[in-house]
């Protein structure tokens, strides 16, 4: 979100306006209560981790692992 302020003769503020989302960026703005995006110091930029999903998404479930781990005696 963004909003314009003034300091002067008074603090005011305007109304919120909406930036950017998650979606509109490709990305998961917020994990865990971390965010994965910064600002900029100049205040103009974002840098941020983007969701990139390439190919048929898999899972590899590895059965008896316990059995794959080397006994230590």
């Amino acid at each position: 979100m963004s909003v314009e302020v003034s300091r002067e003769p008074e603090f005011s503020s305007g109304i919120p306006q909406k930036v950017f989302s998650g979606d509109d960026v490709q990305s998961t703005l917020e994990v865990f209560d971390s965010r994965r995006y910064d600002v900029a110091h100049d205040g103009q930029r974002f840098i941020l981790a983007r969701n990139v999903i390439e190919g048929t998404p898999r899972v590899t479930a590895i059965q008896q692992w316990p059995a794959l781990i080397p006994s230590q005696k």
